[in-house]
């Protein structure tokens, strides 16, 4: 809508603005023609524009007009036959403009034919539908006296947010969600053009068609400037032909090059390969290297603490070995003390025996006395018998503490003997320890020294290979991009090929086609002397207008719901630019 209103103002503008020569009133013609969605006419409107001045008391324009209505204001013309008169005194301040409809030939002939997935279909029937929509238009031109040779610019406005995809020989131009296309229908030959497009959900803005003048005045010093371009034109085929020959010569020589960077490329992968391999086995030497050096690190710490460990462990055994010699000494005295108590056990056994014999006649007697009518008799006797039973579990304890002591000697003497090698094992101990102490003060210094000395290996080591790893990298991003090099020098050859083609086209085509042409388009009807560029009138040969434009329209195709909003929309009161907008519908 915003494009119908810019459109209409944009001709009301034109139209007031026209050039007014002296004190004559002049009339331009607004041809709109309303097409069927195939570009047939359904109808033609002619918005007539008086303005000017002069003495007479009537304008005559001359048409076979039907509806004539005027838009400017409430006056009504007298028409007769063909003529339509309007006092000057409605023309006066303002202009006028009016509008009636004609039936008559326009200047050319549309075609246009809707496909859809290759099928063809109407244009009634397309709303709402997706697919590939393929348009075809058409443009021919009638051979009439009043049509002044005019070119047709044919625009279709395409929502992208409706289609993709779109393919067409003509001009496009996108602004914003919407892209122009434009096709331009030269005079005098058919001609034909297509536009293709993927559409969901279609809809279309109508075709515009507009009819413009084709015969350009070209001025003398610019046909002499012309003619210098048909001669350079002439040169630059002779420079094409020569440039063609020079890129057969490059095109050997990329070729040569290609092989050669073939070579280079065998070369460098396998060098890359041998590092990688280098590469390799030096990250397991260098892991290698660095887990020795560290262990060194921590023998050499812990060194210091392994000659103090060494010292006091001397120390220790010396102690022992001192206090193993009292220990032995004090078994030895167990052992001599075991040995009189046993013999004391000995002699207290031999006492205990003596003792018993002489006790078994009293306990004889105490058995006798037991009968005894005597209480105290019989208490005597009592506890002589049981003193008798006292003294024999006396005897058999000490029989057996005899027993035991003999095998604590026993064993105390297998004791003293495991001791006294224990004793001696611990002064040999105790003296190796000392030579080992000896020995180990040295230990800290010859770490250190074999440290110094293989970090000075590693260091070495490990500029060696990271010296390797650089080379690996390099030979790697080589062998990668030269990898490449052989397809981009064809791709390159190939370029060189198209481009000598396109040269030797441009040259033998384009170029010469273009003097060609050039020296035709100088006595052609668009680029001659011509100087009556569309002064005549398409209503009427009486008529005298300054210019006739002619605006042609086909109807939108909208969705079966939106054709239903527009029929139920309410008639509102127009306007003057509303009733311009009014023509293309």
């Amino acid at each position: 809508m915003k494009r119908k209103f810019v459109i209409a103002l944009s001709l009301a503008v034109m139209m007031t603005t026209s050039t007014i020569a002296n004190a004559q009133v002049l009339k331009d013609e607004t041809v709109y023609g309303s097409l069927n969605s195939d570009g047939t006419v359904a109808s033609i409107k002619v918005v007539n524009h008086i303005y000017g001045e002069s003495n007479e008391a009537y304008y005559v324009d001359y048409g076979n007009y039907k509806n004539i209505k005027n838009l400017s204001n409430t006056i009504t013309p007298e028409i007769k036959d063909n003529e339509v008169k309007w006092p000057l005194s409605a023309i006066k301040d303002k202009g006028l403009y009016y509008e009636g409809n004609i039936e008559k030939q326009l200047p050319v002939n549309i075609g246009i034919k809707y496909f859809l997935d290759n099928k063809e279909i109407k244009a009634e029937d397309l709303g709402g539908k997706s697919g590939k929509l393929k348009l075809q238009l058409k443009v021919s031109f009638n051979n009439s006296e009043n049509s002044s040779n005019p070119m047709a610019q044919i625009q279709v406005v395409v929502d992208q947010d409706v289609f993709t995809n779109i393919k067409t020989a003509g001009s496009k131009v996108v602004v914003g969600k919407k892209a122009n296309i434009s096709f331009v229908a030269l005079p005098s030959k058919e001609q034909s053009f297509e536009l293709e497009m993927d559409g969901k959900d279609i809809e279309l803005e109508p075709i515009s068609i507009t009819l413009i003048p084709a015969t350009i005045s070209v001025p003398q010093d610019i046909k002499s400037d012309m003619n210098k371009l048909t001669e350079g034109l002439g040169e630059l085929e002779k420079g094409s032909n020569s440039l063609v020959s020079g890129m057969d010569k490059l095109s050997f020589g990329m070729g040569s090059l290609r092989q050669g960077m073939d070579g280079l490329h065998g070369g460098i992968s396998s060098i890359y390969g041998a590092t990688s391999e280098i590469k390799g086995e030096s990250s397991k030497l260098l892991g290698g290297m660095n887990d020795f050096y560290a262990g060194l690190n921590r023998l050499q710490s812990e060194s210091n603490t392994m000659v103090g460990a060494v010292g006091a462990l001397q120390g220790g055994l010396e102690e022992v070995a001192k206090g193993s010699n009292g220990f032995n000494e004090g078994i030895k005295g167990i052992s001599s003390g075991i040995t009189g108590v046993n013999s004391a056990l000995s002699q207290l056994s031999g006492g205990m025996d003596s003792l018993t014999k002489s006790h078994e006649s009293l306990a004889a007697l105490a058995k006798e006395l037991q009968g005894s009518s005597d209480p105290k008799v019989q208490a005597l006797a009592n506890g002589v018998l049981q003193e008798a039973a006292a003294l024999q579990g006396l005897n058999k304890g000490l029989a057996q503490s005899s027993n035991g002591l003999e095998e604590i000697q026993k064993n105390t003497n297998i004791f003293m003997q495991g001791y006294n090698e224990y004793n001696k094992g611990v002064a040999s101990l105790a003296e190796n320890t000392k030579t080992m102490a000896r020995e180990m003060n040295k230990l800290p210094e010859g770490i250190g020294a074999m440290k110094e000395g293989f970090g000075t290996i590693r260091y070495g080591t490990t500029r060696i290979f990271g010296g390797y790893e650089e080379i690996n990298k390099g030979l790697g991003t080589m062998a990668k991009e030269t990898q490449a090099l052989p397809s981009a020098i064809d791709k390159i050859t190939d370029g060189q090929k198209g481009v000598k083609d396109g040269i030797s086209k441009l040259g033998n085509e384009g170029i010469h086609t273009m003097k060609t042409t050039l020296e035709t388009s100088l006595q052609d009807s668009i680029l001659g002397d011509k100087t009556d560029a569309v002064k005549g009138s398409f209503v009427n040969e009486k008529n005298s207008n300054t210019t006739v434009q002619f605006l042609l329209r086909t109807p939108a195709i909208e969705k079966a719901e939106v054709k239903k909003e527009k029929t139920e929309a309410k008639e509102e009161k127009k306007g003057f630019f509303q009733r311009l907008l009014d023509l293309f519908k």
